[in-house]
């Protein structure tokens, strides 16, 4: 590489380095907060003592950090890398290693919901999320159910007791149209 070319990549690292510690790290953190104020909101869910919303709460949870985990991992590359792969490479190296502890953090609370569904044998649409998700996540420590689940939405249902049937209250004209 020319002396040109190491210096241009040189101001690249340099420029990106800023942008992650002034930008990147701000956002980051503002997030972070907010998650954090959202997480206890949904915890204090446990209070009531209702585990079908202590399912439900732990499956939004996970879906929380999960959803932030996307939104940078799939942000746009920043213009000062585009061009050069070794950076970009670099880049989103560095976005799944800042990304681990929201995944285990995602992780814990599918965990928790499918523990809680578990053990009080309630089987729901949220159960079934915590269970993909994880899969998704890691499908060698989180393998897919086998077994088969009925509907999680119960309908009762019963035959209709019959009434007194009165035949021959209307004449056999009313039946055949009138006439």
């Amino acid at each position: 590489m020319t002396g040109k070319g190491e210096e241009k990549k040189k101001e690249m690292q340099e420029k990106f380095q800023k942008w992650m510690q002034d930008e990147f790290v701000k956002w980051m953190g503002e997030k972070a907060k907010a998650l954090e104020t959202a997480q206890k909101s949904y915890e204090g869910i446990a209070e009531l003592k209702v585990p079908q919303w202590d399912i439900a709460s732990a499956t939004r949870i996970g879906d929380m950090y999960l959803s932030f985990v996307n939104d940078f991992r799939d942000a746009p590359v920043p213009p000062v890398l585009e061009g050069d792969d070794e950076l970009v490479s670099i880049y989103y190296q560095g976005l799944d290693e800042a990304s681990k502890p929201w995944v285990d953090k995602a992780k814990n609370a599918y965990e928790f919901c499918l523990i809680t569904a578990t053990k009080v044998r309630w089987f729901n649409q949220f159960m079934t999320r915590c269970e993909e998700e994880l899969f998704k996540l890691d499908p060698r420590a989180y393998p897919r159910a086998s077994e088969l689940r009925g509907s999680d939405v119960y309908t009762y249902s019963s035959y209709a007791v019959p009434g007194l049937v009165e035949i021959g209250v209307g004449s056999d004209e009313d039946l055949e149209g009138g006439e």
